[in-house]
């Protein structure tokens, strides 16, 4: 049994703590529990250097404990070539154990032999950069899905699927990977098209989303009897439910319903030129929208709000002809 628990404040940095605790597994008896606890730490200080420290407890019984103390130091070099030195201490019952402190090391070298991608194997590499940042980085720890293949992005927002079959895939875009209010330049998913042996690069371009509220109302003139002056002011009436709204830009079309106060709201838009259009055949008879095909702009993060009237069509009152009436 045992629990452990990691921190990551930055993501050049983290912190780690572990409590295990059992009985032997090779003796299985009771008096053989033991525990171990322990607590680890690792820092980047660069892209060519790692270090990483940890301290753990073990306990056998009563009659026994040892304690751990070790050192990593992992270099990169420009070259490629890796040097990994590990130092420990050890402690048995409080008194430093011999032949210590021990020393690993680990040297590896990469070799430039060249290997030719097989024929029958495509490969998508990619960047998620942010858009709106001057000089656009890269987003890291973007989730990127085609069928059952998952990618994440690196530090510089780079990813990449390294074998795909020749045919027709769709890249998905985990939404939450991008952050709230957020939505990339383009829908998805991607469309792409994979041929033997191709290396295809995208680019996908993320910003802040927009917003679009609004409400359609029926405006008519103040009751005065029978007949209704002609040119009195308008007074608003209802909002009207139940009124399909479209809007539409050259990507993709949205469509809403208006709620029983005439209310209706698309989020998550993408910035950009929109055109805003009532279905008018769901407004009252004898009424028409001002303005209906309503050309909208939304920049990076704008909640913008319209009011759309709906009016009354004017209808002339013809007398058809005049008679006097007299009661006898």
């Amino acid at each position: 049994m045992g629990v452990s628990v990691s921190y990551r404040p930055q993501g050049d940095q983290g912190f780690e703590a572990y409590y295990y605790t059992g009985f032997d597994r090779f003796t299985g008896l009771e008096k053989d529990l033991t525990t171990t606890a322990g607590l680890g730490a690792w820092y980047r200080v660069n892209d060519n250097l790692f270090l990483d420290l940890n301290i753990q407890q073990s306990r056998a019984g009563e009659a026994s404990v040892r304690d751990q103390l070790s050192l990593g130091i992992n270099l990169r070099a420009p070259n490629g070539n890796v040097l990994d030195l590990r130092v420990r201490w050890s402690w048995l019952n409080g008194v430093l154990e011999k032949d210590v402190p021990t020393m690993a090391m680990n040297y590896r070298r990469p070799f430039g032999i060249p290997v030719s991608r097989k024929k029958n194997i495509g490969l998508l590499r990619g960047r998620v950069y942010d858009a709106e940042s001057p000089g656009n980085p890269g987003i890291k720890g973007v989730v990127l899905r085609i069928d059952k293949l998952t990618a994440v992005t690196d530090e510089k927002g780079l990813f990449v699927f390294p074998s795909l079959s020749p045919g027709k895939y769709y890249v998905y875009l985990d939404r939450r990977s991008i952050g709230e209010k957020r939505i990339p330049v383009l829908p998805t998913p991607f469309e792409i098209t994979i041929q033997g042996g191709e290396e295809k690069e995208i680019a996908v371009g993320v910003v802040r989303s927009a917003s679009l509220a609004g409400r359609i109302v029926r405006f008519g003139p103040e009751e005065r009897g029978l007949l209704n002056e002609k040119g009195a002011p308008l007074l608003e009436k209802e909002g009207l439910a139940n009124v399909v709204v479209e809007l539409q830009s050259e990507l993709e079309t949205l469509r809403c319903v208006t709620d029983s106060n005439g209310s209706f709201f698309f989020e998550e838009l993408r910035p950009g030129k929109w055109r805003l259009r009532i279905h008018e055949k769901d407004i009252p008879p004898y009424h028409y929208v001002e303005e209906n095909n309503l050309n909208l702009s939304l920049v990076p993060g704008e909640a913008k709000e319209v009011l759309i009237k709906v009016l009354p069509v004017e209808r002339p009152v013809m007398i058809i002809e005049e008679m006097a009436l007299s009661l006898k």
